[in-house]
Protein backbone atom coordinates (compact mmCIF):
# COMPACT_ATOMS: atom_id res chain seq x y z
CA UNK A 1 0.00 0.00 0.00
CA UNK A 2 1.44 3.37 -0.70
CA UNK A 3 1.82 5.97 1.75
CA UNK A 4 -0.46 8.28 -0.50
CA UNK A 5 -2.97 5.78 -0.05
CA UNK A 6 -2.52 5.23 3.58
CA UNK A 7 -2.73 9.00 4.34
CA UNK A 8 -5.93 9.33 2.37
CA UNK A 9 -7.71 6.50 4.16
CA UNK A 10 -6.49 4.88 7.35
CA UNK A 11 -4.76 7.93 8.44
CA UNK A 12 -7.14 10.61 8.53
CA UNK A 13 -9.75 8.66 10.31
CA UNK A 14 -12.58 8.90 7.75
CA UNK A 15 -14.67 5.83 7.50
CA UNK A 16 -14.67 4.69 3.73
CA UNK A 17 -17.84 5.82 1.78
CA UNK A 18 -18.52 1.94 0.63
CA UNK A 19 -18.73 1.45 4.33
CA UNK A 20 -21.31 4.11 5.10
CA UNK A 21 -24.16 2.82 6.58
CA UNK A 22 -26.36 3.11 3.51
CA UNK A 23 -29.69 3.60 6.22
CA UNK A 24 -28.47 6.43 8.10
CA UNK A 25 -30.47 9.50 7.08
CA UNK A 26 -29.61 13.16 7.66
CA UNK A 27 -31.91 16.03 6.36
CA UNK A 28 -30.62 18.54 4.61
CA UNK A 29 -31.01 21.17 7.76
CA UNK A 30 -28.57 18.27 9.82
CA UNK A 31 -26.19 18.18 6.71
CA UNK A 32 -25.74 21.88 6.49
CA UNK A 33 -25.18 22.09 9.90
CA UNK A 34 -22.66 19.43 10.22
CA UNK A 35 -20.83 21.16 7.49
CA UNK A 36 -20.82 24.41 9.29
CA UNK A 37 -19.57 22.69 12.45
CA UNK A 38 -16.42 21.17 10.65
CA UNK A 39 -15.52 24.68 8.99
CA UNK A 40 -15.69 25.60 12.47
CA UNK A 41 -13.11 23.50 13.50
CA UNK A 42 -10.77 23.88 10.56
CA UNK A 43 -10.68 27.79 11.86
CA UNK A 44 -9.94 27.03 15.03
CA UNK A 45 -7.01 24.36 14.20
CA UNK A 46 -5.42 27.14 12.02
CA UNK A 47 -5.90 29.69 14.36
CA UNK A 48 -3.86 27.48 17.28
CA UNK A 49 -1.23 26.47 14.76
CA UNK A 50 -0.72 30.39 13.65
CA UNK A 51 -0.33 31.17 17.56
CA UNK A 52 2.20 27.83 17.68
CA UNK A 53 4.05 29.00 15.12
CA UNK A 54 4.51 32.26 16.10
CA UNK A 55 6.05 30.97 19.57
CA UNK A 56 8.05 28.93 17.84
CA UNK A 57 9.52 31.13 16.18
CA UNK A 58 10.32 33.21 18.67
CA UNK A 59 11.82 30.55 20.56
CA UNK A 60 15.35 29.08 19.10
CA UNK A 61 15.70 25.94 21.07
CA UNK A 62 12.47 24.47 19.07
CA UNK A 63 14.45 24.25 15.97
CA UNK A 64 17.09 22.12 17.51
CA UNK A 65 14.83 20.21 20.44
CA UNK A 66 14.82 16.26 20.06
CA UNK A 67 11.71 14.67 18.71
CA UNK A 68 9.22 12.40 21.08
CA UNK A 69 10.37 8.62 20.89
CA UNK A 70 8.48 6.56 18.16
CA UNK A 71 7.42 9.57 15.93
CA UNK A 72 8.58 9.61 12.43
CA UNK A 73 8.70 12.54 9.56
CA UNK A 74 6.85 12.03 6.54
CA UNK A 75 9.70 14.17 4.58
CA UNK A 76 12.62 15.88 5.80
CA UNK A 77 10.61 19.00 5.35
CA UNK A 78 7.49 17.87 7.52
CA UNK A 79 5.00 19.28 4.72
CA UNK A 80 4.08 15.72 3.32
CA UNK A 81 6.16 13.15 1.22
CA UNK A 82 7.39 13.97 -2.04
CA UNK A 83 6.39 12.80 -5.32
CA UNK A 84 9.33 10.12 -5.61
CA UNK A 85 9.01 8.81 -1.52
CA UNK A 86 4.99 8.76 -2.25
CA UNK A 87 5.35 6.27 -5.37
CA UNK A 88 8.24 4.23 -3.90
CA UNK A 89 6.88 1.13 -3.98
CA UNK A 90 9.02 -0.15 -1.39
CA UNK A 91 7.34 2.12 1.52
CA UNK A 92 4.87 -0.21 2.58
CA UNK A 93 2.36 -0.37 5.30
CA UNK A 94 4.67 -2.95 7.57
CA UNK A 95 7.71 -1.10 7.18
CA UNK A 96 5.83 1.78 9.14
CA UNK A 97 6.28 0.10 12.45
CA UNK A 98 7.79 1.37 15.47
CA UNK A 99 8.41 0.32 18.91
CA UNK A 100 5.50 0.23 21.45
CA UNK A 101 6.98 3.19 23.30
CA UNK A 102 5.68 5.86 20.71
CA UNK A 103 1.96 4.82 22.57
CA UNK A 104 3.05 6.08 26.30
CA UNK A 105 3.23 9.91 25.17
CA UNK A 106 -0.63 9.70 23.28
CA UNK A 107 -1.53 12.78 25.17
CA UNK A 108 1.37 14.43 24.36
CA UNK A 109 0.70 13.86 21.00
CA UNK A 110 -2.90 15.14 20.92
CA UNK A 111 -1.74 18.32 21.97
CA UNK A 112 1.38 18.39 19.75
CA UNK A 113 -2.28 17.86 16.78
CA UNK A 114 -0.07 14.45 16.20
CA UNK A 115 -2.03 11.40 15.04
CA UNK A 116 -2.07 7.82 16.02
CA UNK A 117 -2.49 4.89 13.90
CA UNK A 118 -2.94 1.74 15.82
CA UNK A 119 -1.64 -1.25 13.23
CA UNK A 120 -1.30 -5.16 14.41
CA UNK A 121 2.39 -4.58 14.48
CA UNK A 122 1.95 -1.73 16.69
CA UNK A 123 1.46 1.85 17.06
CA UNK A 124 2.46 4.84 14.32
CA UNK A 125 2.66 8.04 15.34
CA UNK A 126 2.52 10.49 12.86
CA UNK A 127 3.93 13.82 14.56
CA UNK A 128 3.35 16.52 11.89
CA UNK A 129 1.42 18.76 13.94
CA UNK A 130 0.43 21.36 11.44
CA UNK A 131 -0.37 18.64 7.76
CA UNK A 132 -1.89 15.88 9.05
CA UNK A 133 -4.33 17.54 11.40
CA UNK A 134 -5.12 20.28 8.57
CA UNK A 135 -5.23 18.01 5.52
CA UNK A 136 -7.81 15.60 7.89
CA UNK A 137 -10.35 18.83 8.50
CA UNK A 138 -10.09 19.71 5.15
CA UNK A 139 -10.32 15.98 3.65
CA UNK A 140 -13.64 16.02 5.86
CA UNK A 141 -14.84 18.83 4.80
CA UNK A 142 -14.62 18.16 1.18
CA UNK A 143 -16.61 14.74 1.96
CA UNK A 144 -19.43 16.71 3.58
CA UNK A 145 -19.61 18.90 1.02
CA UNK A 146 -19.61 16.16 -1.23
CA UNK A 147 -22.66 14.22 0.63
CA UNK A 148 -24.96 17.58 0.28
CA UNK A 149 -24.18 18.01 -2.83
CA UNK A 150 -25.53 14.41 -3.53
CA UNK A 151 -28.01 14.64 -1.62
CA UNK A 152 -29.28 17.81 -3.65
CA UNK A 153 -28.64 16.13 -6.70
CA UNK A 154 -31.59 14.15 -6.05
CA UNK A 155 -34.66 15.14 -7.98
CA UNK A 156 -36.61 13.50 -5.41
CA UNK A 157 -34.80 14.73 -2.21
CA UNK A 158 -34.41 18.50 -3.03
CA UNK A 159 -36.07 20.81 -1.53
CA UNK A 160 -36.29 22.99 -4.11
CA UNK A 161 -36.00 22.39 -7.95
CA UNK A 162 -33.29 23.80 -10.02
CA UNK A 163 -33.80 27.06 -11.56
CA UNK A 164 -33.87 26.95 -15.41
CA UNK A 165 -35.16 23.99 -15.89
CA UNK A 166 -37.60 23.52 -18.45
CA UNK A 167 -39.77 20.80 -17.22
CA UNK A 168 -40.87 22.85 -13.96
CA UNK A 169 -40.96 21.78 -10.68
CA UNK A 170 -41.26 18.05 -9.34
CA UNK A 171 -44.31 17.14 -8.15
CA UNK A 172 -42.87 16.53 -4.58
CA UNK A 173 -41.53 20.50 -4.40
CA UNK A 174 -44.84 21.98 -3.08
CA UNK A 175 -45.98 19.31 -0.94
CA UNK A 176 -44.74 20.89 1.99
CA UNK A 177 -46.72 23.77 1.02
CA UNK A 178 -49.91 21.92 2.20
CA UNK A 179 -48.06 19.43 5.27
CA UNK A 180 -45.24 21.14 6.07
CA UNK A 181 -41.78 19.92 6.44
CA UNK A 182 -39.69 20.59 9.60
CA UNK A 183 -36.68 20.25 7.54
CA UNK A 184 -37.20 23.36 5.49
CA UNK A 185 -37.30 24.91 8.65
CA UNK A 186 -33.18 26.02 8.61
CA UNK A 187 -33.73 26.29 5.02
CA UNK A 188 -36.29 29.24 4.95
CA UNK A 189 -33.44 31.69 6.16
CA UNK A 190 -31.41 31.28 2.91
CA UNK A 191 -34.17 32.01 0.96
CA UNK A 192 -34.30 35.54 2.73
CA UNK A 193 -33.26 38.74 1.23
CA UNK A 194 -30.24 41.20 2.78
CA UNK A 195 -31.77 43.59 4.87
CA UNK A 196 -31.40 46.16 1.97
CA UNK A 197 -32.74 44.35 -0.49
CA UNK A 198 -35.83 44.16 1.58
CA UNK A 199 -36.10 48.15 1.94
CA UNK A 200 -36.28 48.02 -1.85
CA UNK A 201 -38.84 44.96 -2.20
CA UNK A 202 -40.92 46.69 0.09
CA UNK A 203 -40.77 50.15 -1.78
CA UNK A 204 -41.51 48.41 -4.70
CA UNK A 205 -44.74 46.25 -3.04
CA UNK A 206 -46.08 49.95 -1.91
CA UNK A 207 -45.71 51.13 -5.50
CA UNK A 208 -46.28 48.34 -7.55
CA UNK A 209 -48.53 46.05 -5.82
CA UNK A 210 -50.34 47.70 -2.87
CA UNK A 211 -52.98 49.40 -4.47
CA UNK A 212 -54.18 46.63 -6.44
CA UNK A 213 -53.80 44.14 -3.38
CA UNK A 214 -55.10 46.83 -0.23
CA UNK A 215 -54.87 44.35 2.41
CA UNK A 216 -51.87 46.07 4.82
CA UNK A 217 -51.89 49.10 6.64
CA UNK A 218 -48.61 50.50 4.80
CA UNK A 219 -47.03 52.73 7.90
CA UNK A 220 -47.37 49.52 10.30
CA UNK A 221 -45.40 46.83 7.92
CA UNK A 222 -42.90 49.11 7.46
CA UNK A 223 -41.67 49.76 10.87
CA UNK A 224 -41.40 45.92 10.70
CA UNK A 225 -39.60 46.25 7.76
CA UNK A 226 -37.18 49.31 8.68
CA UNK A 227 -36.42 47.47 12.35
CA UNK A 228 -35.21 44.24 10.30
CA UNK A 229 -31.94 43.03 11.35
CA UNK A 230 -31.74 39.24 11.15
CA UNK A 231 -33.74 36.52 9.13
CA UNK A 232 -37.65 36.23 8.85
CA UNK A 233 -37.87 33.86 11.01
CA UNK A 234 -36.82 36.35 13.92
CA UNK A 235 -40.39 37.41 13.85
CA UNK A 236 -42.37 34.68 14.27
CA UNK A 237 -43.68 31.93 11.57
CA UNK A 238 -47.00 34.37 10.71
CA UNK A 239 -45.09 37.81 9.66
CA UNK A 240 -42.10 35.23 8.14
CA UNK A 241 -45.19 34.29 6.07
CA UNK A 242 -46.37 37.79 4.98
CA UNK A 243 -42.91 39.22 4.23
CA UNK A 244 -41.89 36.10 2.12
CA UNK A 245 -45.31 37.17 0.14
CA UNK A 246 -44.25 40.52 -0.11
CA UNK A 247 -41.32 39.81 -1.38
CA UNK A 248 -43.02 37.66 -4.11
CA UNK A 249 -45.42 40.26 -4.81
CA UNK A 250 -42.50 43.06 -5.11
CA UNK A 251 -40.39 40.69 -7.96
CA UNK A 252 -43.54 40.14 -9.78
CA UNK A 253 -44.52 43.36 -10.31
CA UNK A 254 -40.78 44.19 -11.81
CA UNK A 255 -39.69 43.21 -15.37
CA UNK A 256 -36.65 41.33 -16.18
CA UNK A 257 -34.41 44.19 -16.64
CA UNK A 258 -35.52 45.57 -13.14
CA UNK A 259 -34.57 42.50 -11.47
CA UNK A 260 -31.40 41.59 -13.05
CA UNK A 261 -30.38 45.26 -12.59
CA UNK A 262 -30.94 45.63 -8.84
CA UNK A 263 -30.52 41.85 -7.71
CA UNK A 264 -28.39 40.52 -10.70
CA UNK A 265 -30.42 37.52 -10.55
CA UNK A 266 -32.52 36.36 -13.00
CA UNK A 267 -36.30 37.03 -11.92
CA UNK A 268 -37.67 33.66 -12.87
CA UNK A 269 -35.05 32.14 -10.28
CA UNK A 270 -36.48 34.65 -7.70
CA UNK A 271 -39.93 34.03 -8.47
CA UNK A 272 -39.20 30.46 -7.73
CA UNK A 273 -37.05 31.32 -4.49
CA UNK A 274 -39.61 33.48 -2.66
CA UNK A 275 -43.09 31.19 -4.08
CA UNK A 276 -41.20 28.41 -2.62
CA UNK A 277 -40.54 30.60 0.75
CA UNK A 278 -44.32 31.56 0.80
CA UNK A 279 -45.45 27.98 0.31
CA UNK A 280 -42.83 26.93 3.45
CA UNK A 281 -43.81 29.67 5.58
CA UNK A 282 -47.13 29.55 5.05
CA UNK A 283 -47.47 25.92 6.17
CA UNK A 284 -45.10 26.56 9.45
CA UNK A 285 -47.56 29.22 10.10
CA UNK A 286 -50.44 26.57 10.14
CA UNK A 287 -52.28 28.20 7.18
CA UNK A 288 -54.42 25.14 7.22
CA UNK A 289 -56.55 26.24 10.58
CA UNK A 290 -55.34 29.55 11.11
CA UNK A 291 -57.43 31.77 12.71
CA UNK A 292 -54.84 34.69 12.49
CA UNK A 293 -55.30 38.14 10.06
CA UNK A 294 -51.33 38.27 9.21
CA UNK A 295 -51.63 34.67 8.09
CA UNK A 296 -54.87 35.11 5.75
CA UNK A 297 -53.17 38.24 4.49
CA UNK A 298 -50.24 36.53 3.51
CA UNK A 299 -52.61 33.68 2.11
CA UNK A 300 -54.65 35.95 0.00
CA UNK A 301 -51.48 37.92 -1.38
CA UNK A 302 -50.16 34.70 -2.42
CA UNK A 303 -53.65 33.54 -4.03
CA UNK A 304 -54.01 37.08 -5.92
CA UNK A 305 -50.17 36.87 -7.26
CA UNK A 306 -51.13 32.74 -8.96
CA UNK A 307 -53.10 34.03 -12.23
CA UNK A 308 -50.12 36.49 -12.71
CA UNK A 309 -47.42 33.33 -12.47
CA UNK A 310 -49.13 31.15 -14.42
CA UNK A 311 -51.28 29.36 -11.78
CA UNK A 312 -54.68 30.29 -12.41
CA UNK A 313 -56.09 27.01 -12.28
CA UNK A 314 -54.74 26.37 -8.44
CA UNK A 315 -57.01 29.08 -7.29
CA UNK A 316 -60.62 28.21 -7.39
CA UNK A 317 -59.72 25.17 -5.38
CA UNK A 318 -57.71 27.16 -2.64
CA UNK A 319 -60.42 29.77 -2.44
CA UNK A 320 -62.64 26.48 -0.49
CA UNK A 321 -59.94 27.22 1.84
CA UNK A 322 -59.49 31.03 2.01
CA UNK A 323 -63.21 31.12 2.25
CA UNK A 324 -63.59 28.66 5.35
CA UNK A 325 -60.67 30.78 7.16
CA UNK A 326 -62.64 33.86 6.56
CA UNK A 327 -65.99 33.04 7.77
CA UNK A 328 -64.37 31.14 10.77
CA UNK A 329 -62.98 34.42 11.96
CA UNK A 330 -66.13 36.26 10.98
CA UNK A 331 -64.76 38.43 8.22
CA UNK A 332 -68.14 38.07 6.70
CA UNK A 333 -69.74 40.29 9.14
CA UNK A 334 -69.42 43.77 10.36
CA UNK A 335 -69.98 43.34 13.97
CA UNK A 336 -68.12 44.51 16.88
CA UNK A 337 -67.89 41.00 17.84
CA UNK A 338 -64.70 40.22 16.25
CA UNK A 339 -63.01 43.90 15.94
CA UNK A 340 -61.85 45.62 18.85
CA UNK A 341 -61.32 48.96 17.39
CA UNK A 342 -62.16 50.86 14.28
CA UNK A 343 -58.71 50.19 12.87
CA UNK A 344 -58.68 46.37 13.05
CA UNK A 345 -62.28 46.77 11.65
CA UNK A 346 -60.93 48.81 8.38
CA UNK A 347 -57.80 46.04 8.50
CA UNK A 348 -60.73 43.01 8.16
CA UNK A 349 -62.93 45.08 5.56
CA UNK A 350 -59.93 45.30 3.39
CA UNK A 351 -59.28 41.81 3.42
CA UNK A 352 -62.37 40.41 2.83
CA UNK A 353 -62.98 42.50 -0.18
CA UNK A 354 -59.56 41.02 -1.79
CA UNK A 355 -61.14 37.65 -1.02
CA UNK A 356 -64.63 38.46 -2.98
CA UNK A 357 -62.17 40.23 -5.95
CA UNK A 358 -60.26 36.94 -6.15
CA UNK A 359 -62.67 34.47 -5.70
CA UNK A 360 -64.76 36.41 -8.63
CA UNK A 361 -61.34 35.73 -11.03
CA UNK A 362 -61.53 32.42 -10.52
CA UNK A 363 -64.87 31.40 -10.57
CA UNK A 364 -65.95 28.19 -12.38
CA UNK A 365 -68.94 28.34 -14.79
CA UNK A 366 -69.93 24.71 -13.90
CA UNK A 367 -69.88 25.94 -9.76
CA UNK A 368 -71.57 29.26 -9.19
CA UNK A 369 -72.93 28.25 -6.37
CA UNK A 370 -69.59 27.58 -4.58
CA UNK A 371 -68.63 31.64 -5.19
CA UNK A 372 -69.22 34.37 -2.96
CA UNK A 373 -72.69 36.17 -3.19
CA UNK A 374 -73.83 39.45 -2.10
CA UNK A 375 -76.35 37.68 0.34
CA UNK A 376 -73.51 35.63 2.12
CA UNK A 377 -72.11 38.66 4.17
CA UNK A 378 -72.99 42.32 5.16
CA UNK A 379 -69.48 43.48 5.64
CA UNK A 380 -69.24 47.14 4.41
CA UNK A 381 -66.48 48.72 1.89
CA UNK A 382 -63.84 49.98 3.51
CA UNK A 383 -63.81 53.73 4.39
CA UNK A 384 -61.87 56.07 1.24
CA UNK A 385 -59.01 56.92 3.99
CA UNK A 386 -55.11 56.68 3.37
CA UNK A 387 -53.35 54.49 5.99
CA UNK A 388 -52.35 57.45 7.63
CA UNK A 389 -55.61 58.06 8.41
CA UNK A 390 -55.81 54.63 10.36
CA UNK A 391 -54.33 54.69 14.23
CA UNK A 392 -54.14 51.13 15.66
CA UNK A 393 -55.64 52.52 18.50
CA UNK A 394 -58.26 50.72 20.43
CA UNK A 395 -60.13 54.35 21.65
CA UNK A 396 -59.61 56.14 18.31
CA UNK A 397 -62.37 56.76 15.71
CA UNK A 398 -62.16 57.18 11.70
CA UNK A 399 -62.40 60.37 10.46
CA UNK A 400 -64.69 60.92 7.52
CA UNK A 401 -64.43 59.60 4.25
CA UNK A 402 -62.66 61.59 1.76
CA UNK A 403 -63.87 62.78 -1.28
CA UNK A 404 -60.37 63.06 -3.03
CA UNK A 405 -58.36 60.11 -4.34
CA UNK A 406 -56.70 57.97 -1.57
CA UNK A 407 -54.51 54.74 -1.67
CA UNK A 408 -58.01 52.77 -1.31
CA UNK A 409 -59.94 54.20 -3.89
CA UNK A 410 -58.79 51.72 -6.67
CA UNK A 411 -60.49 48.93 -4.44
CA UNK A 412 -63.51 51.18 -3.49
CA UNK A 413 -64.05 51.28 -7.63
CA UNK A 414 -63.79 47.53 -7.45
CA UNK A 415 -66.50 46.94 -4.90
CA UNK A 416 -68.84 48.72 -6.93
CA UNK A 417 -68.07 46.95 -10.39
CA UNK A 418 -67.77 43.91 -8.35
CA UNK A 419 -71.53 44.49 -7.26
CA UNK A 420 -72.33 45.01 -10.46
CA UNK A 421 -71.09 42.18 -11.68
CA UNK A 422 -72.83 40.09 -9.00
CA UNK A 423 -76.60 41.75 -10.49
CA UNK A 424 -75.70 41.22 -13.48
CA UNK A 425 -75.43 37.74 -13.05
CA UNK A 426 -78.00 37.34 -10.47
CA UNK A 427 -80.49 39.09 -13.62
CA UNK A 428 -79.09 36.86 -16.49
CA UNK A 429 -83.02 36.46 -17.09
CA UNK A 430 -83.89 40.35 -17.35
CA UNK A 431 -83.73 42.20 -20.41
CA UNK A 432 -80.59 43.34 -22.00
CA UNK A 433 -82.27 46.74 -21.76
CA UNK A 434 -82.58 46.56 -17.83
CA UNK A 435 -78.77 45.46 -17.54
CA UNK A 436 -77.73 48.32 -19.31
CA UNK A 437 -79.67 50.40 -17.48
CA UNK A 438 -77.91 48.74 -14.60
CA UNK A 439 -74.62 49.17 -15.71
CA UNK A 440 -75.42 53.41 -16.70
CA UNK A 441 -76.82 53.64 -13.29
CA UNK A 442 -73.24 52.37 -11.87
CA UNK A 443 -71.19 54.09 -14.43
CA UNK A 444 -72.89 57.09 -13.18
CA UNK A 445 -72.98 56.30 -9.66
CA UNK A 446 -68.44 55.67 -9.83
CA UNK A 447 -67.54 58.95 -12.43
CA UNK A 448 -69.43 60.94 -9.86
CA UNK A 449 -68.09 59.64 -6.96
CA UNK A 450 -64.39 58.49 -7.75
CA UNK A 451 -63.26 59.30 -11.27
CA UNK A 452 -64.67 62.92 -11.07
CA UNK A 453 -61.69 63.88 -8.68
CA UNK A 454 -59.13 62.29 -10.67
CA UNK A 455 -56.49 64.59 -11.73
CA UNK A 456 -55.54 63.22 -15.27
CA UNK A 457 -52.10 64.69 -15.77
CA UNK A 458 -50.89 62.40 -13.03
CA UNK A 459 -50.01 58.75 -14.07
CA UNK A 460 -51.56 56.91 -10.87
CA UNK A 461 -55.30 58.52 -11.84
CA UNK A 462 -54.70 58.41 -15.82
CA UNK A 463 -54.29 54.46 -14.93
CA UNK A 464 -57.37 54.40 -13.08
CA UNK A 465 -59.33 55.83 -15.51
CA UNK A 466 -58.20 53.87 -18.26
CA UNK A 467 -58.77 50.78 -16.50
CA UNK A 468 -62.14 51.74 -15.48
CA UNK A 469 -62.89 52.70 -19.27
CA UNK A 470 -61.88 49.61 -20.11
CA UNK A 471 -64.09 47.41 -17.78
CA UNK A 472 -67.10 49.52 -18.94
CA UNK A 473 -66.59 49.24 -22.63
CA UNK A 474 -66.01 45.39 -22.60
CA UNK A 475 -69.06 45.07 -20.59
CA UNK A 476 -71.56 48.04 -23.23
CA UNK A 477 -69.75 45.83 -25.86
CA UNK A 478 -71.29 42.03 -24.22
CA UNK A 479 -74.80 43.31 -23.33
CA UNK A 480 -75.08 45.06 -26.86
CA UNK A 481 -74.24 41.76 -28.88
CA UNK A 482 -77.02 40.14 -26.92
CA UNK A 483 -79.86 42.39 -28.31
CA UNK A 484 -80.50 42.17 -32.38
CA UNK A 485 -78.38 44.04 -34.28
CA UNK A 486 -81.69 46.32 -35.39
CA UNK A 487 -82.19 48.16 -31.95
CA UNK A 488 -78.70 49.97 -32.58
CA UNK A 489 -76.91 52.06 -34.91
CA UNK A 490 -73.10 51.23 -36.27
CA UNK A 491 -71.91 54.46 -34.12
CA UNK A 492 -73.59 52.78 -31.11
CA UNK A 493 -71.58 49.31 -31.36
CA UNK A 494 -68.68 50.74 -32.84
CA UNK A 495 -68.00 53.21 -29.42
CA UNK A 496 -67.46 50.44 -27.29
CA UNK A 497 -65.24 48.59 -29.24
CA UNK A 498 -62.82 51.28 -30.53
CA UNK A 499 -62.90 52.22 -26.39
CA UNK A 500 -61.84 49.09 -25.55
CA UNK A 501 -59.03 48.78 -28.34
CA UNK A 502 -57.57 52.33 -27.62
CA UNK A 503 -57.74 51.58 -23.77
CA UNK A 504 -55.76 48.32 -24.61
CA UNK A 505 -53.00 49.84 -26.87
CA UNK A 506 -52.70 52.04 -23.86
CA UNK A 507 -52.35 50.08 -20.93
CA UNK A 508 -49.58 48.04 -23.15
CA UNK A 509 -47.18 50.98 -24.42
CA UNK A 510 -47.82 53.83 -22.03
CA UNK A 511 -44.65 54.12 -20.34
CA UNK A 512 -45.25 55.73 -17.37
CA UNK A 513 -47.78 53.26 -16.53
CA UNK A 514 -44.67 50.46 -16.57
CA UNK A 515 -44.79 49.90 -13.07
CA UNK A 516 -48.31 48.54 -12.88
CA UNK A 517 -48.36 46.69 -16.01
CA UNK A 518 -47.71 43.67 -14.82
CA UNK A 519 -51.61 43.36 -14.01
CA UNK A 520 -51.76 42.29 -17.26
CA UNK A 521 -49.68 39.34 -16.72
CA UNK A 522 -51.63 35.88 -16.86
CA UNK A 523 -55.21 37.62 -17.96
CA UNK A 524 -57.34 36.64 -21.03
CA UNK A 525 -55.12 38.50 -23.76
CA UNK A 526 -56.74 40.83 -25.69
CA UNK A 527 -56.64 39.97 -29.76
CA UNK A 528 -58.16 43.62 -30.88
CA UNK A 529 -58.63 42.34 -34.60
CA UNK A 530 -60.73 39.65 -33.41
CA UNK A 531 -62.44 42.04 -31.36
CA UNK A 532 -63.39 44.43 -34.00
CA UNK A 533 -64.02 41.60 -36.32
CA UNK A 534 -66.40 40.17 -33.89
CA UNK A 535 -68.36 43.69 -33.56
CA UNK A 536 -68.64 44.04 -37.32
CA UNK A 537 -70.36 40.44 -37.65
CA UNK A 538 -72.81 41.91 -35.06
CA UNK A 539 -73.90 45.08 -37.19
Amino acid sequence: MELRHLSSSQMTGRIPRRNQNPGAYKSPAQRQSELLSRLRRLESVVTELAAQVEDGSQDPRAATAPRPSGSISISSSETGPTPRESEDPSVTESSLTVSPTGQQAGSEYDEEFGRLVVDKDGGLHVGNRFWTVFCGEVDNILQAVHDVAEYSGSSSDSIMPEPGLESGPSPLSHLGFVFGNPDFAKALDGLNPMPSQMLFIWQAYVENVDPFIKVLHVPTIEKVVRELRGNFSSYGAKMEALLFAISLAAITSMNEEAVSFNFNTPRSQLIQRYQFGTEQALARADFLITKDIIVLQALVIYLSLLPHLGSKEKVWPMMGLVLRLAKSVGLHRDDDEHARSQFERETRRRLWWQICFVDSQSRRVEAPELSITPSSFDTSIPSNLDDMDLLDDVSSHLPPSHEKPTATTLCLIRCELWRLTQSLRDDATKSPESQLELLNLTKTKIETKYLGHLQLDKPWDSFIRTMATLFFSKVVELLICRQPSSQHSVATTLEPVMNTIKSVHALKSNPSWSKWRWQLQGQDKFNLLEIFRYSMIHL
